[in-house]
C-alpha cells in the first residue's frame, strides 16, 4: 500500500509540474511591460554621446533607434514625412525626460488602460492600434530630485511603443498622422 500511494504522489508531482508548459504563466503586466519601454528609452538617452541621427541622411539608422520607441507601419517607413513625424515624436519623448532637469532614473507608478478612447487625444486610434495606455512615470534627477512624467503607450501586435506615425487617408487625400495626438501649447 505504501508504494502504491508514493507512485500515486509522484504521477501527481509530474503531471502538475508539466501543467506548467500545457498552461504557461500570464504575460506580463501592463506597467512591467511599460517599465521596459522606458528603461530602454532612458537606457538610450542618458549615453553621453545620444544624438538622434538625421531622417533623410541617415534613414536605415534613424528607422533602428526609432522603431524602438515609435511604431512606423511598413509601408509608410520610406515616406520622409513620417521619419520627421517620428523624429519629432523622439524629441518629444526626450524633452519629458530631460526638462527641467534630466532623468536618471524612472519607475513605472501606473499604466493605465482606455477602453473607452476619451479624451479627445486618445480618440480615434488607427486600426492597427490593439490598446492604448496612460502611463504615470516617477523620474529622478542626478541631484536626487523627484519629478512626475506622463506619456501614453501604445500597443501595436502585442510590442509597446509610445506613439506612432503613420500615412492617414483623409478622403481624396493623404496626411502624416501621429498617435495619439500631442497637447500643444
Amino acid at each position: 500500500m505504501k508504494y502504491v500511494l508514493t507512485i500515486f504522489i509522484a504521477t501527481v508531482l509530474i503531471f502538475l509540474t508539466s501543467c506548467g508548459s500545457l498552461f504557461p504563466p500570464v504575460g506580463k503586466t501592463s506597467v512591467e511591460t511599460a517599465q521596459e519601454l522606458v528603461d530602454e528609452f532612458l537606457e538610450r538617452l542618458n549615453t553621453p554621446t545620444m544624438v538622434f541621427p538625421d531622417p533623410s541622411a541617415s534613414p536605415t539608422e534613424f528607422l533602428q533607434l526609432a522603431l524602438n520607441f515609435v511604431y512606423i507601419p511598413q509601408a509608410d517607413r520610406d515616406e520622409e514625412e513620417v521619419r520627421y513625424a517620428a523624429a519629432f515624436l523622439l524629441q518629444w519623448i526626450a524633452i519629458n525626460f530631460i526638462l527641467p532637469s534630466t532623468v536618471t532614473e524612472a519607475k513605472v507608478l501606473a499604466a493605465a488602460e482606455h477602453s473607452v478612447k476619451i479624451p479627445q487625444l486618445l480618440s480615434d486610434p488607427p486600426n492597427f492600434v490593439q490598446k492604448v495606455y496612460t502611463l504615470v512615470i516617477e523620474g529622478e534627477t542626478a541631484v536626487g530630485s523627484v519629478t512626475s512624467i506622463t506619456l501614453p503607450m501604445i500597443t501595436v501586435q502585442n510590442q509597446a511603443y509610445f506613439y506612432t506615425a503613420f500615412v492617414k487617408q483623409t478622403g481624396s487625400t493623404t496626411d502624416v498622422s501621429i498617435y495619439p495626438e500631442i497637447l500643444g501649447p
